[in-house]
């Protein structure tokens, strides 16, 4: 409370008392009602609604929303044809929104469209179709078959592979793939996480996997189906900590890279694509097709 001005006029009659003692004189009487009348005054002020609205109003600005909100809604139940009803119903729904998008609910919210989004066991994207046929996750990522052998990649002590099956039928010769990666679920977005590898399944034999002749399995100009092993390399943690997403680009820009003294002299790399730091579910069912959720339960 203000009481400078009161203090003023209580000074005033003080010091005329001190001197003249006149307690029935007619100046006197006119303080002592002009104090009184500014009592009722200040009184009157405090409990006005633009005080109290402005006493809310720094309570919020403060951070302690709770508390003015608590105030204005007492305010407008107190005066609810004020004029300052509808500053103070804003006021209200503001701090609700606040409330709102800081509380798990708004989380929930959120995270449920993204598990609303269907995954896409098949995915059409122009002129290619990709199958999805299971995603595992392993210690040894197995690809570049021939014959009875096989080459093996080890994740190492702490990680394991993302490893997922897929069948491209593509009726280009030479057709751009599309990208897949992993996303991870962090609160209302997905997080990039990483690229997968494309790797081929198998080839028709140890002279096709030297570059000595050209396997026509594993060419699109020859045939329209094939199948690759697609991986990740991840932290135990991250996998077993997070939801992942598995997801495929719609814009496809994995290219194929020929080298004949490589072995394979084959590869589909994607050195130029760009993948989004961040997606939200709108984004993804937009830009992405779904493949797969993993540890959607948790």
């Amino acid at each position: 409370m203000n009481y400078k001005y009161v203090g003023i006029i209580f000074g005033f009659v003080v010091l005329f008392t001190a001197c003249n003692n006149p307690m029935d004189s007619p100046e006197y009487l006119l303080l002592q009602k002009d104090l009184e009348t500014t009592r009722i005054r200040l009184a009157q002020m405090e409990n006005s609604p633009e005080w109290k609205l402005r006493q809310a109003l720094e309570l919020k600005k403060n951070g302690d929303y709770e508390e003015a909100q608590r105030r204005l809604e007492l305010i407008l139940a107190k005066n609810p044809d004020s004029v300052l009803s509808k500053i103070i119903q804003k006021e209200i729904y503001n701090l609700k929104a606040i409330d709102l998008m800081t509380s798990k609910k708004v989380d929930q919210a959120v995270q449920s469209r993204f598990f609303e989004l269907a995954e896409q066991k098949v995915t059409i994207l122009d002129s290619l179709t990709l199958s999805l046929r299971k995603v595992e996750i392993r210690q040894r990522w197995t690809h570049d078959k021939y014959g009875r052998k096989a080459h093996f990649t080890s994740a190492g002590k702490g990680n394991r592979y993302l490893i997922s099956e897929i069948l491209i039928k593509s009726k280009n010769d030479n057709p751009k793939l599309p990208t897949l990666s992993i996303y991870r679920l962090d609160n209302r977005k997905l997080v990039f996480v990483q690229a997968l590898k494309y790797k081929f399944n198998r080839w028709g034999n140890y002279n096709f996997y030297l570059g000595n002749e050209r396997d026509p399995q594993n060419n699109f100009a020859f045939k329209k189906n094939i199948k690759f092993l697609p991986a990740a390399l991840l932290t135990k943690e991250l996998i077993n900590e997070n939801i992942l997403f598995l997801v495929a680009k719609k814009e496809p820009c994995v290219v194929r890279k020929e080298d004949r003294f490589n072995n394979p002299p084959v590869e589909y790399i994607n050195m130029f694509c760009k993948y989004p730091k961040a997606l939200s579910a709108e984004e993804l069912k937009a830009n992405f097709s779904l493949l797969k959720i993993i540890n959607k339960g948790k």
